[in-house]
């Protein structure tokens, strides 16, 4: 992959860790995203895009409370990304569902 190359070439920086993270999630490789956004974070824990893309594979990882503190930490960055925005409510939706299926009981024939 390309951006292991550049890595490889410059570690330890977050654009491109955030680079390669998106294209794995592109790919549905949710927990290869995640240590990509662990790492980014860890230098530059104020990089909102790196907190958005890191709700997502929270998200497809079923870690409905670690995407929405993510969410939260994006948006007091950038409180208008209309992505963040959007994310924001997939995820809500998300907890809700969860909450739904614990409370309704298995129909069972």
């Amino acid at each position: 992959m390309t951006f292991t190359n550049a890595l490889k070439l410059k570690p330890g920086v977050p654009d491109l860790l955030v680079d390669r993270a998106s294209a794995n999630l592109m790919l549905g490789n949710w927990t290869e995203a995640k240590e990509d956004l662990d790492r980014a974070l860890t230098l530059a824990p104020s990089m909102a895009i790196a907190r958005q893309l890191r709700a997502e594979a929270h998200l497809n990882l079923d870690q409905l409370n670690l995407a929405m503190a993510d969410i939260d930490a994006a948006m007091a960055v950038d409180p208008e990304n209309i992505d963040t925005l959007v994310l924001r409510g997939r995820v809500r939706e998300a907890i809700r569902l969860s909450k739904v299926r614990v409370l309704s009981p298995e129909i069972v024939d």
